[in-house]
């Protein structure tokens, strides 16, 4: 954990002032960053979204990539930062507000998770895999906290 948490500081102040040497990154940061955790390389992983984001800063996908990559990795309060800024730019992506709702579960947040829950549920209905997962996760959290995130068809 120590070294992940070193990685991040260095990958950070790397980002910050290599920003102009990724003025064109290749398009694949998300899938390379990806790859290069699965091989166990997470400041290489955060390297590569950090890079798409100095890049293409209105482009939500990358935070949303940072956010999981975070997620994945037992950050959620980082996370939570990520899908913020994803939702700043749009504000009813389907894939940050799971995120988001996933992350505020794991930090204990239930409220803010049911909020986003209930947002996700307004924009791509109860049955959309983005809120089946977000109930899964209600479900897996506590049973009177998934019986207060049900749908309102199954109470």
């Amino acid at each position: 954990m120590q070294k992940f948490v070193a990685a991040i500081f260095a990958a950070t102040a790397f980002a910050a002032f290599a920003a102009p040497a990724f003025a064109h990154p290749d398009p694949s940061a998300i899938a390379r960053s990806r790859a290069a955790e699965q091989k166990g390389d997470a400041a290489e992983a955060l390297l590569l979204i950090q890079s798409a984001i100095v890049a293409h800063p209105a482009d939500p996908e990358n935070y949303i990539a940072l956010g999981d990559l975070y997620s994945r990795t037992g950050h959620p309060n980082a996370a939570v930062k990520y899908y913020d800024d994803a939702l700043f730019i749009d504000p009813v992506d389907k894939a940050a507000l799971k995120g988001m709702a996933l992350a505020d579960l794991a930090i204990g947040d239930n409220a803010a998770a049911q909020k986003n829950l209930d947002l996700l549920e307004s924009t791509c209905g109860p049955h959309c895999p983005e809120t089946l997962a977000v109930h899964a996760a209600f479900a897996k959290a506590k049973p009177e906290t998934a019986a207060a995130a049900a749908p309102l068809d199954k109470q």
